[in-house]
């Protein structure tokens, strides 16, 4: 199959096209490179378009969020005010909307951490939690790796007392593979260094 006929959407070539040699290989970074250039094209255009929408809508939202403003301010004090005469009044039913009032419950705020930990130390012990965790990156000093039977999973051994430790177990090293292409794609072959 020619290189210039593979489209990676089909299906058919998805499955049965392959890197094969340093050739079809530099071929698909060429792609690779393109492609990466022509998103950094779109992203581009992207964030200038935003921008301009940003821009116009700051524009002619501006007398909108105004009266949003000005008139949510005057109908939140008129709540407020209906409420503080008559407890019962939570909620005003317009025939345009309603205006809700909700009064909070009081919450306790901590404003120095430390000082309230220090005082609850000795005026409310329960209100303090331990929490325990593992430093994963301090357990390989203190762990031996013990290559498991007839190539089985590896073993975490404690060396002082040669058992095996419960609770851990251990991920095997995964081979990651990048593909960086160059800033500038082209179409035109290169020559392939072995």
């Amino acid at each position: 199959m020619m290189h210039e006929e593979i489209d990676p959407d089909e299906e058919e070539v998805a499955e049965s096209w392959h890197v094969e040699d340093l050739g079809s290989a530099e071929w698909a970074m060429r792609r690779v490179a393109k492609a990466t250039q022509e998103l950094a094209e779109i992203d581009a255009a992207e964030q200038q378009w935003r921008e301009e929408i940003d821009e116009w809508r700051a524009k002619v939202a501006k007398r909108p969020n105004q009266t949003v403003e000005f008139f949510t301010e005057h109908l939140s004090r008129f709540a407020r005010n209906r409420r503080a005469i008559n407890e019962d009044k939570k909620t005003l039913v317009l025939p345009s909307g309603e205006v809700r009032t909700k009064i909070s419950k009081e919450k306790i705020v901590v404003d120095d951490k430390q000082a309230a930990i220090e005082w609850a130390r000795t005026g409310a012990p329960d209100a303090i939690k331990i929490t325990e965790s593992l430093l994963v990156s301090e357990l390989a000093a203190h762990v031996v790796i013990r290559q498991g039977v007839g190539g089985g999973q590896s073993l975490l051994i404690d060396p002082t007392s040669g058992e095996i430790v419960s609770g851990l177990s251990l991920d095997p090293a995964v081979l990651s593979v990048t593909v960086v292409p160059q800033s500038k794609a082209t179409d035109e072959p290169e020559e392939v260094i072995e």
